[in-house]
């Protein structure tokens, strides 16, 4: 094989901070060959669209996993369920969803991304039936992030093939990762996209400042040094973009948004509808009523403010429906709404998905290949729509008009 070989690789939740000699060598040997930096993950916990699009989250729709859309809702059928459900001990709650209520879904769902995520984690059953996928294609498919061309509209437009191993179709811990790379991938395949999840997993558990990650983050670089070394073994020449989607900061505070609602003399299912995502609370309400009682209550909550005009304008998520919320409580940093509906015990020890300028909320990237070559770090954080213009002039693809970013070498 004499042809170049691109290889952009998302490691889940690799903090700006995290490629150190000391934890992370090959990474670190890596960044020194081309440019490195840090990025500004867009709003919310999905920012797949960035960096397949070049699009910002207004254009493309995305920042959160649930979205307020009771008319394409798979999940009806909890409307059957007592609400004392609801009401089961974490671990009772925990197993009736995971071994009765999920295995219905992946039986009877009628969209296959519903069947492969079928997790609800801790979504109230009266409210379960208001909220569908913000994504419902994989990122591959026709029509994914609201219909804006993707990279891989773009690779297949241009005849180049791609090897693809990403959430949720396949296990994305690095040790499987790893070998299926080792066991299938033959060099005939110009273009490889590969998603590790084990750094974000461990930065909630453990914390993003904590032996675990430390060693989580050995095992990674591992991973992708066997990797390379594969990659390499048939010939060629093997150009790398290496990214985070996000960092992860400490968490040191709780707020009870659930415990404030408690009191108040509306009803959630009837009234209004919430969803108590990890570092944010959205709401949508019913009747004027609802708005008038919960929102002064919501802005009065310590630990975070009410998403204004000017926010929306400022990062980019003016959304043309009410998919994602009338009124959104935003948390501050190292704060987390807790308890929320993705978690069962207890508060987690590292978050994400805070605002633009909080740093640890920031990711990490390495880019290599002829252009980067030499250009060193960068100053200044970049944005992710960067990493889709990046990835485009490393496949010598033609990028689409209105689309973002600007390849990374540029900003050297």
């Amino acid at each position: 094989m004499t042809n170049t070989t691109t290889v952009m690789i998302h490691v889940d939740a690799l903090r700006h901070d995290y490629v150190t000699a000391e934890d992370m060598p090959f990474l670190h040997s890596l960044a020194q060959q081309g440019v490195s930096g840090s990025i500004i993950p867009p709003f919310g916990f999905e920012p797949d669209g960035a960096y397949f699009t070049g699009r910002t989250p207004e254009e493309y729709e995305g920042g959160v996993h649930f979205v307020f859309s009771p008319d394409t809702t798979p999940y009806r059928f909890a409307r059957f369920l007592p609400d004392w459900f609801d009401r089961l001990g974490p671990y009772v709650s925990y197993a009736f969803r995971h071994y009765i209520v999920e295995p219905f879904i992946r039986r009877f769902a009628a969209h296959d991304r519903v069947r492969v995520q079928s997790y609800i984690g801790r979504i109230p059953f009266r409210q379960l039936p208001f909220f569908d996928l913000g994504d419902k294609e994989y990122a591959y498919e026709e029509g994914a992030f609201n219909g804006y061309p993707t990279l891989f509209d773009l690779l297949k437009k241009a005849g180049v093939d791609c090897f693809y191993h990403g959430a949720p179709q396949w296990p994305v811990r690095m040790g499987a990762v790893t070998e299926r790379v080792l066991r299938e991938y033959k060099g005939d395949e110009p273009f490889l996209f590969l998603f590790c999840g084990d750094l974000d997993v461990v930065g909630h558990k453990a914390g993003p400042d904590s032996a675990e990650r430390r060693v989580v983050s050995r095992q990674v670089d591992e991973g992708l040094r066997r990797i390379h070394e594969h990659l390499e073994s048939f010939g060629g020449a093997v150009e790398w973009l290496i990214f985070g989607d996000h960092g992860m900061a400490e968490v040191t505070q709780g707020v009870d948004v659930g415990a404030a609602l408690k009191s108040l003399p509306v009803k959630q299912g009837k009234d209004y509808a919430c969803f108590l995502d990890s570092t944010f609370a959205r709401f949508w309400f019913f009747n004027d009523h609802a708005r008038e009682v919960i929102e002064p209550v919501v802005r009065a909550l310590p630990g975070g403010t009410v998403i204004s005009d000017q926010d929306q304008a400022d990062y980019e998520i003016r959304y043309k429906t009410r998919k994602f919320g009338d009124l959104v409580f935003w948390v501050d940093e190292g704060a987390e709404v807790h308890p929320d509906y993705w978690h069962f015990r207890g508060m987690k020890k590292g978050m994400h998905g805070y605002r633009e300028e909080v740093r640890d909320n920031h990711a990490a990237f390495i880019c290599t290949g002829a252009d980067a070559t030499g250009c060193g770090a960068l100053a200044s954080p970049v944005i992710m729509q960067d990493l889709f213009a990046t990835a485009v002039a490393m496949l010598n693809l033609e990028k689409p008009e209105g689309s973002g970013g600007t390849p990374l070498w540029k900003k050297a």
